[in-house]
């Protein structure tokens, strides 16, 4: 049977690991700043099994913690390095042909991160998505404590109702957006969270962007 189509008024869109490839990225910071303080390097595919909201917790687990390090110490190194780092990243596989058949479906379409809002200007321009996007919402630090409250008030700023938003993210994190919201959601499964993490939510998981359009 087929399935009825959802009302989906607005794709509120992840950044990091969802459109942006940049899992491998990270892990080769987090590496970095581990060997620089004398603990042990993680596999790429440690990285994908550990990494979690708040990254305050997840850097204590780490052990940085247990170094004298502090969280504000490491996420000035992440970000100092990110930031030197980030344009040799690719876009995830039929990102751009996926945005732009929803757009040409008329479904207006946002970034909402966790990341600091001010740096999403230069992302965008960067990778030249400046057309597909009403709106790109961050926050305003480098802390990366989660996003939930931001993409609730972006949302009733829109007159969005429950179940007029469909959330496509890589992490358990944004499961946990798009359920506070109300709203539908879609995980990635070839970003920051494996999909043996992502099956055990209960919303949808996908492999490739362009599946997203069978879910509007």
């Amino acid at each position: 049977m087929k399935r009825a189509p959802l009302a989906i008024k607005h794709v509120f869109w992840d950044w990091n690991g969802t459109l942006l490839d940049d899992a491998r990225l990270c892990a080769s910071i987090i590496n970095d700043i581990l060997e620089d303080h004398g603990l042990d390097s993680i596999s790429f595919e440690q990285y994908r099994q550990t990494f979690n909201f708040p990254v305050s917790s997840y850097y204590k687990r780490l052990g940085l913690s247990s170094k004298g390090v502090s969280f504000e110490q490491t996420s000035s190194e992440f970000i100092q390095n990110y930031q030197l780092r980030w344009k040799g990243c690719s876009l995830q596989k039929h990102a751009i042909s996926t945005l732009r058949q929803i757009k040409d479906l008329g479904i207006p379409q946002s970034i909402i991160t966790a990341g600091k809002e001010s740096f999403l200007d230069d992302y965008i321009k960067h990778y030249g998505l400046g057309n597909y996007f009403c709106g790109l919402v961050g926050v305003d630090h480098i802390h990366a404590s989660g996003k939930i409250a931001r993409a609730i008030e972006y949302a009733k700023g829109l007159n969005l109702g429950s179940g007029e938003v469909l959330v496509v993210g890589d992490t358990t994190h944004d499961h946990e957006v798009g359920s506070a919201m109300g709203a539908h959601v879609l995980l990635f499964s070839k970003g920051h969270h494996p999909i043996e993490r992502l099956d055990k939510l209960g919303s949808p998981v996908i492999s490739c962007l362009s599946t997203v359009l069978e879910h509007l």
